[in-house]
């Protein structure tokens, strides 16, 4: 099935993926390779729990989250010099995964906590508590995440240890939500999405630091977004967009060109599934808008207690349940 298979734009056989579309270079060839889920696997992409493919900082790799057929959602990694990939045990339940600076360790959540675990296989570490989580990123500085679905971020040094506010939620914009933390180069500021409550309900991507919980505007969009190379990248309507953006200015410098279409956009989680490793290799699943999800009664640890029925939505807006249960 096309939505099972990952979109990998390669630009020399060793590399770079991004270049061609938005810089005068000597011609070089484009390599496009589709990676499928590893066998009898589904790749979990979106969802409440899901981990989208992400590249290691080199390119060499990519971690990302697959169910088995009995239901165990676990954390692959796979070599791009690799047929296959290797799933790390000690992590069912994984979703969000992310790579540390180095490439040797990739981050993860799962039963309500952050973890780590080094790309080759070895113990899990438990870092923090996160109930709810909604993405996190990794720099020599250390840990920025987002421990909940609402509210502001946090960081913590990537040993473990007590986490400190990253983020603040700002009262006069009604800010409701942090998430999908990317560092800027400098291993200090990264871009973040934010919701303000409406009507109308307002996202927008925002730059912060860790030397403070301030944080600036960057554009509107209902997506995450990640820089490479002087560029930022984000997804509009399905369409995945590589503006110019000025690192010292914080600020777009120029008209969006596009990369790739119908990307597939998570609406509920307000994510949408590619990534760019530091070459500039870019990996992105097709499916468009998906919003499809059950409505669930949750108790206060965040286990579900039971199903309210299959739901229709529209734009990631509940609506419409075709059946019920009795909490």
């Amino acid at each position: 099935m096309r939505d099972e298979l990952l979109d990998v734009n390669r630009q020399r056989v060793a590399g770079v993926g991004l270049r061609q579309f938005y810089r005068v270079v000597a011609p070089v060839r484009t390599i496009r390779s589709l990676l499928p889920a590893p066998e009898n696997t589904n790749f979990v992409s979106v969802g409440i729990g899901a981990g989208p493919a992400v590249f290691s900082p080199d390119g060499g790799s990519i971690a990302f989250v697959a169910s088995t057929p009995d239901g165990r959602r676990l954390l692959w990694v796979r070599r791009l010099d690799s047929l296959s990939a290797q799933f790390l045990n000690g992590t069912d339940g994984a979703s969000y995964p992310f790579w540390s600076p180095d490439g040797a360790f990739v981050g993860f959540f799962s039963d309500q906590k952050l973890k780590k675990v080094p790309a080759s296989g070895g113990a899990v570490v438990t870092l923090s508590d996160a109930p709810f989580p909604a993405g996190s990123a990794w720099s020599q500085a250390g840990i920025v995440f987002a421990p909940n679905l609402q509210g502001a971020l946090l960081r913590i040094p990537d040993s473990g240890g007590s986490a400190v506010s990253a983020t603040a939620l700002a009262a006069e914009r009604h800010e409701r939500t942090h998430r999908w933390p990317f560092f800027l180069p400098d291993g200090r500021r990264f871009l973040y999405l934010s919701n303000e409550e409406g009507p109308p309900s307002r996202w927008s991507i925002r730059v912060g630091c860790l030397d403070s919980t301030a944080s600036r505007f960057v554009l509107e969009t209902r997506s995450n977004a990640v820089y490479h190379d002087g560029y930022l990248l984000f997804v509009r309507k399905g369409i995945l967009l590589a503006q110019p953006f000025d690192l010292e200015t914080v600020k777009l410098t120029g008209e969006g060109v596009p990369l790739a279409e119908q990307v597939l956009d998570d609406a509920i989680m307000a994510r949408s599934v590619f990534s760019v490793s530091a070459d500039g290799t870019l990996v992105y699943q097709t499916g468009g808008t998906v919003g499809g999800s059950r409505m669930i009664w949750l108790n206060r640890s965040g286990s579900e207690v039971s199903a309210l029925g299959n739901l229709r939505h529209t734009h990631g807006r509940a609506s419409h349940p075709t059946e019920s249960a009795s909490p």
